[in-house]
């Protein structure tokens, strides 16, 4: 089956500035000033964080492509991956409220000036438990949102693929997109239902707080960022297409400038509250904005690494191999990097006083949790990255199909060898 390295690339590439911007944001002491009066650097670490979307695309794109090729290849039947897609769905969403409660970097609090933080950042970094705060439980994380994805594209693919749906590749993608483009467009209606949210919130009516928190919370909502999935799992059914050369190409790139165009229209009309973190059409215009750009910024790298669907030469695989190698752990990567550099940063505390005051500082502290973590996967990479938070999801998903994931094979992933 074949393996698209732009997929795995942009994987990598967005967890390496996952730790690199999570890390000088957390630690820099000064962030609260630095918002209030943005430089030019601040401008573009506030735009890159909200790049997580990016992961909803390309995580319902590799679904999609690898359960493609698993039902044309005869190697695993619908309705066992179906079984495993809900489960690996599930999972996700059990390890959002893991990753939320307890790994994940703090809020940032500009009432009070300081990070709410997760149970085991504030051990390390105060020496005292701190229970996470209300919001942790209504609010979700990318983990929650992939969760989602998973699950709901993958019982559409279910319905669509059955009766030889597999060859009616016109309707699918039509399918695919239409289902993206009202989840986008349901966007909208946050603006009227958030506050609803915090009112269930404010009345401790906690139980409908969660629910409806899952449709519209500030953070990687359903509405409308499962849009963004089935938009994922559209051009992924297009990849795998030989169609995709002829007419496919030209029909994404209009779609991503539309949605970059109506979102620079809105976001410069409205007023700017991204500050605030406030739900209205200047957040919604620039979750559209970001769609567009994600939409364009996976053509160029299909494109650049692709070769839009010939095979890839040996140059393009060892010259990707660096990021892609952060590519195919990024989930347990995600989940301890702000451990780890808690760690780290008590380390900095005793030679270096004061080093979270200065941004530049507060780089040279984030460059350095990425050196630690390049040499941890590339000799991680010797044992097969065993005992990963993939390498084990891979293990349980052979005890619920009894057919073995290729999440356990990750260093043949990688290299681009035969898996079974």
């Amino acid at each position: 089956m074949r393996r698209y390295l732009s997929i795995d690339f942009l994987r990598g590439l967005g967890i390496f500035f996952v730790v690199l911007l999570h890390q000088l944001v957390f630690h820099y002491t000064n962030i609260i000033e630095a918002i209030e009066n943005p430089n030019i650097i601040v401008i573009i670490v506030g735009f890159l964080l909200e790049f997580g979307g990016l992961f909803v695309i390309i995580s319902s794109m590799a679904h999609t492509v690898t359960n493609y090729g698993r039902l044309r290849d005869n190697t695993q039947s619908l309705r066992n991956i179906l079984t495993s897609s809900i489960f690996y769905g599930f999972f996700f969403l059990i390890m959002n409220y893991i990753y939320f409660l307890i790994f994940a970097p703090g809020l940032l609090d500009r009432g009070v000036g300081e990070f709410r933080m997760s149970i085991i950042p504030a051990l390390i970094r105060k020496g005292v438990f701190v229970p996470p705060d209300i919001d942790r439980y209504f609010h979700a994380t990318i983990l929650g949102i992939i969760g989602w994805s998973i699950i709901f594209v993958n019982i559409v693919l279910y319905f669509i693929f059955r009766k030889n749906g597999l060859q009616k590749v016109k309707r699918n993608i039509i399918i695919m997109f239409t289902i993206g483009t009202l989840f986008t467009v349901a966007g909208l209606s946050r603006i009227y239902l958030y506050p609803v949210f915090n009112g269930l919130v404010d009345n401790s009516n906690y139980f409908s707080a969660i629910f409806l928190g899952f449709l519209v919370n500030n953070y990687y909502p359903i509405f409308p960022y499962l849009g963004f999935a089935f938009y994922g799992s559209m051009i992924g059914l297009a990849i795998v297409y030989e169609e995709y050369k002829k007419y496919y190409w030209k029909f994404f790139f209009v779609l991503g400038f539309f949605w970059l165009i109506l979102g620079v229209a809105g976001y410069v009309s409205f007023e700017d509250t991204m500050l605030e973190r406030a739900v209205d059409m200047h957040a919604v215009s620039f979750e559209a904005l970001m769609l567009g750009i994600f939409i364009l910024l996976f053509q160029l790298f299909f494109k650049l690494i692709d070769q839009n669907g010939d095979d890839v030469s040996p140059k393009k695989e060892k010259t990707t191999r660096f990021f892609r190698r952060f590519g195919v752990v990024s989930f347990t990567i995600f989940m301890f990097e702000t451990t780890f550099s808690e760690l780290i940063g008590k380390v900095f505390d005793l030679v270096w006083a004061g080093w979270n005051t200065e941004m530049w500082s507060c780089f040279i502290f984030s460059f350095t949790n990425l050196i630690l973590w390049t040499i941890i996967i590339v000799l991680w990479e010797k044992t097969g990255f065993k005992y990963g938070l993939e390498w084990m999801t891979g293990k349980i998903l052979y005890l619920l199909v009894k057919r073995p994931s290729t999440k356990i094979y990750l260093k043949q992933i990688l290299y681009l060898e035969e898996t079974k």
